[in-house]
């Protein structure tokens, strides 16, 4: 490479890097990357549950929607499809069921939802014909 284009783009790197812009954005990059690396690790591991699973992802949502950058919301939208690809009523009930999440779900009125998710979901799943859940709990 030719010297005086090696120390040009040397200066300009080095200025960008000093600059406060760029460290300002570096965090704002490592804060959404922080939580969603987390998740990812305990998505990836043999050992996740759905329980946890639930609540990493929801506290992935709470996390990236209280960052507030010029593109936030597009990230926002990115984490919200794949939570509703993701998503299934059996990923509530197993978090209000876990004993490690029992008053977590208590406090945070996730209950009346949960029960509504999974009411709509047994409804859709059985067709509302109450005689074939109780026979399948049989």
């Amino acid at each position: 490479m030719d010297p005086d284009i090696r120390k040009k783009i040397n200066n300009t790197v080095r200025n960008f890097v000093l600059s406060e812009n760029f460290w300002d954005m570096l965090d704002t990059i490592i804060k959404f990357l922080e939580p969603m690396v987390i998740a990812l690790k305990l998505f990836e591991s043999d050992t996740s549950t759905l329980s946890t699973v639930y609540f990493h992802f929801k506290k992935l949502m709470h996390r990236v929607s209280e960052i507030s950058c010029n593109f936030s919301n597009n990230i926002q939208q990115l984490v919200q499809k794949r939570w509703d690809y993701t998503y299934h009523p059996v990923m509530m009930a197993a978090y209000m069921l876990d004993p490690c999440f029992l008053e977590e779900s208590k406090n945070t009125d996730i209950e009346a939802t949960g029960y509504r998710e999974f009411t709509e979901f047994t409804i859709r799943l059985y067709g509302g014909n109450l005689g074939q859940i109780v026979a399948f709990n049989n």
